[in-house]
């Protein structure tokens, strides 16, 4: 069970990760537009979407914590910092 500091920082996490979501739409449909609008025989606009589309895929691997280094390994480095400083 989460504690009350916990629910807050993954409703901040989610909040977070909608916003940037809602900004992946709106810049990429703005950009695509512009582009369209401006200049239709060059699709800059494919950089602006692969360039946003990565940061979407960290953001995503973040909010729902699909890391390599996830709590377990944390845990892990945390409990081995703790004993090579308390040797010290």
């Amino acid at each position: 069970m989460m504690d009350e500091k916990e629910l807050r920082g993954r409703l901040k996490a989610k909040s977070n990760y909608i916003r940037f979501i809602m900004t992946y739409i709106f810049v990429n449909v703005l950009c695509f537009l512009i582009n369209w609008f401006t200049n239709p025989d060059d699709l800059w606009v494919k950089w602006v979407f692969f360039g946003m589309s990565i940061a979407l895929l960290a953001n995503t691997f973040n909010y729902f914590r699909l890391s390599f280094f996830g709590k377990d390994w944390e845990d892990k480095k945390v409990e081995e910092w703790k004993q090579k400083n308390h040797h010290e």
